[in-house]
């Protein structure tokens, strides 16, 4: 039964469809539950389905009011050169239309060498990089920010996804000194934490 929360553990899809999804669903939610020292239980039972218990203790915090959400979108809002890092190539159309709406000049890659070869042969600095923690070739995003940062010799503010929940790649992403940022991600916040990032680099000009 425990086999259900591993990393894109699946029944019934030996051809790894990935229409039918990756697996990750339950390992995230195991993983977070394992973070915030919460229990889940499942009940299984054959022809009938199965079912899913978290444990989490009682809240005495106030709830936050809609208009004290609504603070973060009265800022200026600002746009910018996106570099946008990730092997899945649905993912990526996605973010980058999502993120290309919101007015940003996005350049979207597959890869970590895509991204230098491009920047390599053309006139385009990024105020922000987007990646995903795993990249092809066993790389990571944090690699990808640091050689990137290298071509332009300078520190480039950068935003790393994922969707990883083994213990040892999310400290590493969190080691990394970047902004980190777990899936599945609302749009309301990545926008937010893009313009705010933009925000504070202005500032430091």
């Amino acid at each position: 039964m425990n086999n259900i929360f591993a990393e894109y553990y699946q029944i019934g899809n030996p051809e790894r469809d990935q229409n039918k999804g990756l697996g990750l669903g339950l390992s995230i939610v195991k993983g977070m539950c394992n973070l915030l020292n919460h229990k889940i239980e499942v009940r299984s039972a054959i022809g009938k389905g199965t079912s899913f218990a978290l444990t989490v203790p009682l809240s005495h915090r106030l709830p936050v009011l809609a208009k004290d959400t609504d603070q973060q979108f009265n800022q200026p809002m600002r746009t910018g050169n996106i570099i946008l890092i990730d092997d899945e190539t649905d993912t990526l159309d996605a973010m980058s239309h999502l993120i290309g709406n919101w007015g940003h000049k996005v350049i979207s890659f597959g890869a970590e060498n895509e991204a230098l070869s491009y920047l390599s042969d053309h006139d385009f600095t990024p105020d922000i990089i987007i990646t995903d923690f795993r990249l092809r070739e066993r790389r990571t995003g944090a690699q990808a920010i640091t050689a990137i940062n290298s071509h332009f010799n300078k520190n480039i503010p950068a935003i790393i996804i994922t969707g990883d929940t083994a213990k040892d790649r999310m400290l590493k992403a969190q080691q990394s000194g970047h902004i980190l940022l777990h899936k599945p991600i609302m749009p309301a916040k990545l926008r937010t934490v893009i313009n705010n990032t933009l925000l504070e680099t202005s500032q430091l000009h």
